[in-house]
Formats: structure tokens, sequence, C-alpha cells
């Protein structure tokens, strides 16, 4: 059995100028803090190759960013466990609490685990005592008082995946990771890939995932929203769109830079979770097409708000706007569905006269409230006998006014005095003047008790 080595280090603040920046007391390893760690060296199925470098890579680029970083190689998985625990406790008050995981994960059971070293893999009890569940994991980051972040490139190909199916397990199992919901408020799980499908361990010094996540985490004046959209939209370049990154997150209401736009020595401030007092740089074109195209992949309705509020002149805001209408159509059409009711679907007709569901919507009101039986017309022989303030003339009267709007008579009387043609409703908008005038005729019905 191979070796395992374990390898720690403590990031320390690689840029003097940062200490311009720290209050008074404040120390700022207790406002940022991160776990990264790098599993590579399996002993029980072949190594990885760029997990170590791709945690090395993020350990330094974030130590540069302000983050006091805890760097791990090679976890079995008691130290694993003992790792996450610490993280937790540092974690706790800090404004950003970050964990990056570059190694082998497998879902079973609709859970995500995260592989160390020595894990054995022969079965699925074994598996999940061996394993640290990503669920754990996010509440160690939840501790943040703004922001916690969970960076998972665990997606690889799972050697264990045949192991584990031929001892029984495969219902339980399947290829890369399941989905997560984040329903914690300051919250983000980013995973390198989306769920079932694997991702690249890279034929290159790093992953397309923490390539990527190198060339983002520096970048002033990016809000961490956005940030992550990027994110997707380089890795989807780099692997011609074989490997789309997924994102769930539940951001604080304010905006959050890890690299806020200022210039100076200031410009990267540790002590702080949002760059108060920086405004965000001008957005290029490009970034702003990106920032378009990843928030309409993701399917966010949340994502194309945040579109349109950073890029309200853009072209594409138009798009955004028209989708987000569409989304919100969809949800009140559902609930109206759910609901079942007359006032439901009233309320669907009254947002979207002109809605993709509106004939649905008339049909099922149709159904759930029928048109009011109306009296057969009089023939104009019976009209004459009877003079101008019968019944028959103001059943025929108000006949008239819902035929003119082209009423669809359902009644056998009705279809004799009336041509119905051409009617094309069965529920007639009729005008206020047209109501009113069927009202008063209801209500001289009603005197001569017709």
């Amino acid at each position: 059995m191979a070796r395992q080595r374990i390898g720690w280090a403590r990031g320390v603040l690689a840029l003097a100028g940062l200490l311009l920046v720290l209050s008074a007391g404040e120390s700022a390893a207790a406002e940022r803090v991160a776990l990264v760690i790098g599993n590579a060296a399996y002993q029980n199925v072949a190594a990885l190759a760029n997990p170590r470098r791709d945690a090395e890579a993020l350990a330094t680029r974030l130590t540069e960013i302000g983050f006091e970083v805890t760097l791990a190689i090679d976890l079995d998985a008691m130290t694993a466990r003992r790792a996450v625990a610490e993280f937790a406790a540092n974690a706790r008050g800090a404004a950003i609490a970050l964990v990056y995981y570059a190694g082998h994960g497998i879902e079973i059971g609709g859970r995500n685990y995260l592989i160390p070293v020595d894990a054995l893999m022969q079965d699925e009890i074994g598996a999940k005592l061996e394993t640290v569940d990503l669920d754990a994991v996010a509440e160690a980051v939840s501790q943040a008082r703004d922001l916690g972040l969970v960076l998972v490139d665990a997606c690889r190909d799972n050697p264990f995946l045949a192991k584990l199916s031929r001892s029984g397990a495969s219902r339980s199992l399947s290829r890369g990771l399941a989905p997560v919901t984040v329903e914690d408020p300051g919250l983000l799980v980013s995973f390198a890939a989306q769920p079932g499908q694997t991702a690249a361990d890279g034929t290159g010094r790093n992953s397309p995932y923490a390539s990527a996540l190198l060339e983002v985490l520096g970048e002033p004046g990016l809000e961490v929203g956005f940030m992550f959209r990027k994110l997707g939209a380089k890795v989807r370049a780099a692997t011609n769109g074989t490997q789309v990154p997924m994102e769930r997150m539940q951001l604080p209401d304010k905006e959050i830079y890890l690299v806020p736009a200022a210039t100076g020595p200031a410009a990267i401030d540790p002590g702080g979770a949002s760059g108060a007092g920086a405004s965000a740089p001008a957005v290029s074109a490009a970034d702003a097409e990106l920032d378009f195209l990843a928030a309409l992949q993701s399917g966010d309705r949340a994502a194309l708000d945040g579109f349109v509020r950073r890029h309200p002149d853009h072209p594409r805001a138009a798009d955004a706007r028209r989708i987000i209408t569409g989304m919100v159509e969809a949800e009140i059409w559902q609930q109206a569905l759910a609901s079942d009711s007359e006032s439901a679907y009233q309320s669907y007709l009254l947002g979207f006269p002109e809605g993709r569901y509106r004939a649905e919507a008339e049909a099922r009101l149709l159904a759930l409230v029928p048109p009011t039986p109306v009296a057969p017309a009089m023939p104009p022989a019976m009209e004459a006998e009877t003079g101008p303030a019968s019944c028959f003339d103001l059943w025929y009267e108000r006949n008239a006014i819902f035929a003119a709007k082209g009423y669809c008579f359902t009644t056998a009387k009705a279809r004799e005095y009336f041509d119905t043609s051409g009617c094309t409703t069965s529920s007639p908008k009729l005008s206020a003047a047209e109501r009113r005038r069927v009202d008063e005729l209801k209500a001289e019905e009603g005197r001569l008790g017709c």
C-alpha cells in the first residue's frame, strides 16, 4: 500500500500593503478563512494527476487576496474529519469561510461524499463510514457571518463506482454528484460539473475548473454572484461545452467582492466582505454578454434579475426581462393549476390576457363556472304581439348584446333564433356600457318576474 502523504501549511499574507487596511486590534485571519484540500495519492485506486497542484495553486491565490489558508494534501478519513471540524471552529464568526476540494467524490443514495485517500469503498455502508459528508462541509462554512462557499472539483470519473456497483449498491449510485438544494442564506455551493456528469482532471497543470477559478478569484471588482457565472462560462469555453459547472446560492442582500475595485494598497480588503467604499468598475460588453449567457444557462430567475440590475441598458436586458416575464407567468400558471379555482384562473387572465395559457385558463374557468343558461329569444311574430315591455323583449335584447360579441349559444332554443356560425368565444368580454345595459335588463326582468 502506498505511503500516505499529509501536508499542512498555513498561508500568510503576501502583500505588506494589506496591513494598511486592518483596523486596530482586528486580525485578517479572523475575517477570511479557507480550507483547501487536494486528494491525489489514492492508495487503493490509481492516483490523480492534478488535485495536489490545483489545491496548492488555489491556496496561494486565496492567500494573495487576504484569506488565512489551511492547505491539506492527501487526507485519510480520520484527518479529513478532523480538518473539517477544526475549520468549522475557525469559520465561526469569520466574515467569509471557503472550502475548496479537489479529488474523488461520490453520490450514494442522493447524498454527496468526499473520498479520503485511504478509502476502501468495499460496500455502501462502509463507504459512508469512510467518507466525509458534503453536508457537513456546508454546515462548517455556514458558520461565517456574511458568506460561506463550498467549491467541489470532485466530479472526475470515479474508479470506486464500479467497485461499489459489484457489491450490490448500484441502485444507490450515480455517475458524478447529486444535485444540491441551498436554503441557508449566505451559502454558495459550486460543482465543477452538472449533477450526474463528470469533470475533466485536465491535461495541463490544473483542471479546467481550477484554472478558471484561479482567473476569476483575483479579478478586482467582480461581485461574487457574477464571479461564479463567469467561472461557468470560462469552463464551458475551455472544454468546448462538454463540461458545465453548477452553482446553487442564497446570497445575502448586499454585493460581496473578494477583491474590491479600489486601486492602491487598499485594493484588497481582507477585513471586509463587501469592499465597502469601492465602486465596481465598468464592465466590458464581452463580460456583460458572458454574464447574460451564464445567467440564461443557469435557468435561475434571480441570476437574470441580477443581470438586469447590473446592465439595465445593455441590449440583452430586454431579452432577460422577457425571459423573466415568461418565468413569472409560468409560476403563476402553476399556482393557478394547483389551486384550480375560479379566482386563480381569473387572476392569471388578468395578469396575462394574451398569455401562453390563456385558452386553457378560459376552458378551465368555463368548466368551473359554466355560463348562466340564456332564455330562448322570441321570434319576431311573438315580439310584435307582446309589446316592448315583455319578458321576451328583455331576453331578446340581452341575448342580442351577447350575440354581437360572438357568444356561442349552447342550447337548441338559442341556436334556433341566432346564427351561431360566427361565434368565436364562450366567454364574451363586454364593454362597461354593455355591462351596464345587461344589468339594467336583468333588473327589469327581475321586476317583471321573468
